[in-house]
């Protein structure tokens, strides 16, 4: 399997299916919602680097909080300012793509990715607090996923960059999409 591919799978794009299991708990449900994120740029590289891909996700609102529920992956909790009707979802997670040889004294690979996602609603959005377990019809958003690729401290992954397929055009690299959400 080549690197790329063992990379999207042990740390699935997008991430956010690693964000755990948080207890549901009252809020506002804005729905399922259809995102398509067209990449903007990058510095991965052109084999590292989907053009654009869509994806579905489920989202909830409590005071302060949203709930991003992708339908593959457990829910991952972020921030939500009201006044701005805006969002922020982090993630990291880090996979060992090579292990360490002591016998030839190399370190290993450990690979660590941080998922960003900024959104704001094109609509108005209901006061959390104001709600206690309902549903409302969300408006579209629209935001920027930034994906940071880089080694983590004492690693050596420079095997992994380079101009085939299965390496990186530099590390750190990072690529971010532009993100249109559709409530369906």
């Amino acid at each position: 399997m080549n690197l790329r591919r063992w990379l999207l799978r042990s740390l699935a794009l997008p991430l956010l299916a690693l964000g755990g299991c948080p207890e549901p708990k009252p809020g506002v449900e804005l729905g399922r919602y259809l995102v398509v994120a067209t990449r903007t740029a990058g510095t991965c590289g052109p084999q590292q680097e989907d053009g654009s891909y869509s994806f579905r996700v489920d989202l909830t609102l409590r005071p302060g909080i949203i709930q991003w529920a992708e339908t593959s992956g457990s829910p991952t909790e972020g921030t939500f300012d009201q006044g701005a009707r805006a969002f922020r979802v982090r993630l990291e997670a880090s996979a060992q793509v090579a292990p360490a040889n002591r016998a030839i004294d190399f370190p290993g690979c450990v690979m660590v990715r941080q998922d960003v996602i900024d959104g704001r609603f094109l609509g108005p959005v209901p006061e959390p607090a104001a709600f206690d377990a309902t549903t409302f019809v969300g408006p579209s958003f629209d935001g920027t996923y930034s994906v940071l690729w880089s080694p983590s401290p004492g690693s050596d992954c420079s095997a992994f960059i380079g101009a085939s397929s299965q390496q990186f055009a530099a590390l750190p690299c990072s690529t971010t999409y532009r993100l249109d959400g559709v409530r369906q």
